[in-house]
């Protein structure tokens, strides 16, 4: 109609992206009819653009459009052997996008959908190199936060299952009292477990780095929470401690959710330290602050512990004396 090839471009993408969030919203609705026939539209929209236009911008703007399409009929698609296909057809057309098209806009979007597809196709090593590729290719990416995450989370299960492996060995190799009653179980244990504090260490630098970087971000909380539970498991208690104050002192962050778990965690931290009275005054604290939160119940919990419940009676008889 009009005549002018940009106007053009961007009529035909925006009617593909408008078929592709009707589709999206008739697949939740369970219209798997509608969904179809909207996907096929998008699909015939976009190979047209591709046949259309020639410019770098305008091909992987489509492709990446066309990748992400396929993908997400990979996710909606039961039959496994069909869902593979889809997953590396998508696959494909990101790769075509950060190959052919490395310095056009959709080039970090492709990088990071790459990552997403590995996750799907059950090869998470493969996810946490593309991960760590979109850092530094793409330094300035809107999806280096998430890819901090997810990359943190993959260690963190990492962590964790060398960790699950570890126990049932120590436990068998190690009495009560650490002494070594079977070698071969103890060693392997300890080789695992130590495997497995690595991981946790990277899993906190890395939440520790993306709450650093990205304060303001909606995931920094939680990578705090998340690198301070970390060198918890890692037994690196002070570690723990100094992250898990960092997240108390931010006072953006949501008291209840997210403040009041770090108060907590911070609490048991001083508690490992051997340092009952910071212990005493944090768990206090959380349930003057937050006395809603699931955190103060827990802190309540410790402070009805014995030695809890002498440490608040020394005090107490010290208030009164220093009132006589």
């Amino acid at each position: 109609i009009y005549g002018d090839p940009e106007i053009a471009m961007r009529s035909q993408f925006s009617l593909a992206e408008a078929f592709l969030e009707m589709a999206k919203r008739h697949r939740l609705l369970g219209d798997a009819d509608a969904a179809l026939l909207e996907y096929t539209n998008a699909k015939q929209l976009l190979a047209g653009a591709m046949n259309q236009f020639s410019d770098p911008e305008t091909r992987a703007h489509a492709e990446y459009l066309l990748g992400t399409l396929t993908f997400e009929e990979g996710d909606t698609t039961a039959d496994a052997t069909l869902k593979q296909e889809r997953y590396r057809a998508a696959l494909a057309r990101f790769m075509n996008v950060t190959g052919s098209y490395p310095d056009t806009l959709h080039a970090s979007k492709a990088q990071y959908r790459i990552a997403l597809v590995y996750e799907a196709l059950k090869e998470p090593d493969i996810a946490a190199q593309e991960y760590v590729k979109l850092a530094y290719k793409y330094p300035d990416s809107e999806f280096i936060a998430t890819s901090m995450a997810r990359l943190g989370s993959y260690f963190l299960k990492s962590a964790a299952a060398y960790e699950a492996k570890a126990k049932p060995l120590l436990a068998k190799g190690l009495d009560e009292t650490g002494k070594v009653v079977d070698k071969d179980a103890a060693y392997e244990g300890q080789a695992l477990q130590k495997m497995a504090v690595n991981e946790f260490i990277k899993t906190a630098r890395i939440f520790g780095r993306l709450q650093e970087r990205f304060p303001d971000n909606a995931l920094a909380g939680q990578a705090g929470l998340r690198a301070g539970h970390a060198y918890f498991r890692a037994a690196r208690h002070q570690d723990a401690l100094t992250t898990f104050l960092r997240v108390v002192g931010e006072e953006g962050y949501d008291g209840v959710t997210v403040r009041s778990e770090a108060m907590y965690w911070a609490g048991m931290s001083y508690q490992q330290l051997r340092q009952p009275m910071a212990a005493y005054s944090i768990f206090k604290r959380l349930t003057y602050a937050f006395p809603e939160s699931q955190w103060a119940a827990f802190a309540r919990a410790q402070l009805s512990q014995e030695s809890m419940v002498h440490l608040e009676t020394d005090l107490e008889l010290k208030r009164l004396e220093a009132e006589k």
